[in-house]
């Protein structure tokens, strides 16, 4: 195989805030493998709930290139066991296997999606994320991108809770909340009731990682689903989480690619969890990767394309206001113009 790596920028259309800081551009690598003929891609964003730079990933990753010369695809799980051996860094590995997944899609003359078993045949509806801001930008988010049926609202405070307030005023749609672990036990309990009136469908991650007494008892006194994120950061991660939450958000990243993500979804539902995907930072090319999930999870988010300024050059999985629509295509439905990024 050979390995190609570009470093590229994904600039948002509007403005993230992270924890007070403010994110206009995220940092990013796409991965390309060929092999007779064939391309498969990946791609890792910076992400700094696991600490990682794009340079330490651009260099992990360009560190097996002579290696993947003599290397031809045939088996992903030998390939997995592979990547395992050689990078600690699961956001290098993420990139290189996602790469391979598309790649050995596209050799098999298949859909990924198509390895699952017992997929079922109605797909879950891709929310559209309004990001963190101040209310009044919030709402103009929403007004920017009306007809979504299904919105995930980012708030960092419970004085950001003036915007969903505004926002449920303006549509029927169904909402969601996402507090980032951001939030304290104390604001979150008192606010319950109101999400339940405002018809709040699910939490994600309401309390700063490490809360497990606290988050045990929200889980147990709240009547809308709470789903875990930052607290999840691997497989031992899942258990402890079965005690604390109704579901899980399960990002290829966290578990280095797509076939231990699966592993990770298979362990989730043994305990009872409802499963999730997502992520905001990400372009088609992660989406369509993501999106090969959404045949056996309960819920999906991978609106992340539509949170980037549009560029050409890029194709694979898109949505109709929230309803996936997979290319046709193998593997990932990924196809990239050369140059284009």
């Amino acid at each position: 195989m050979r390995l190609r790596i570009n470093r590229t920028d994904l600039p948002l259309t509007r403005y993230k805030m992270i924890k007070g800081s403010t994110v206009s551009v995220v940092r990013a690598i796409i991965v390309e493998l060929e092999q007779d003929g064939l391309r498969g891609y990946g791609e890792v964003a910076e992400e700094s709930l696991l600490g990682t730079r794009i340079e330490d990933i651009e260099r992990d990753v360009e560190s097996l290139g002579p290696d993947l010369a003599n290397h031809a695809l045939a088996d992903l799980c030998a390939f997995n066991r592979y990547l395992g051996s050689r990078l600690s860094s699961l956001s290098a590995r993420c990139a290189l296997e996602m790469a391979a997944c598309d790649l050995w899609g596209k050799i098999s003359c298949r859909p990924f999606r198509s390895i699952w078993p017992n997929p079922s045949s109605e797909l879950p509806i891709s929310s559209y994320t309004i990001t963190q801001d101040n209310p009044e930008r919030m709402i103009e988010k929403f007004e920017a991108a009306p007809k979504w049926p299904l919105y995930r609202l980012e708030l960092g405070s419970r004085g950001d809770v003036e915007a969903v307030e505004e926002i449920r005023n303006r549509t029927d749609a169904r909402l969601r909340v996402d507090l980032s672990g951001q939030w304290r036990y104390e604001d979150v309990l008192d606010l319950l009731g109101l999400f339940v009136e405002l018809d709040i469908e699910m939490i994600e991650q309401p309390l700063p990682p490490g809360q497990w007494g606290c988050m045990k008892v929200l889980k147990e006194n709240s009547p809308i689903p709470i789903y875990a994120d930052e607290s999840c950061l691997s497989f031992a991660d899942i258990d402890r989480c079965a005690e604390c939450f109704h579901g899980i958000n399960l990002r290829p990243v966290k578990f280095g690619g797509l076939i231990l993500t699966y592993k990770a979804i298979q362990k989730a539902k043994s305990l009872g969890l409802k499963t999730l995907i997502g992520n905001v930072f990400e372009s088609t090319i992660s989406a369509s990767a993501v999106a090969q999930f959404a045949p056996i999870l309960d819920d999906i988010y991978i609106d992340g394309p539509y949170q980037i300024e549009k560029r050409g050059g890029i194709q694979g999985v898109t949505l109709d206001e929230g309803r996936i629509v997979y290319p046709h295509g193998d593997g990932c439905g990924v196809t990239i113009v050369p140059k284009s990024y």
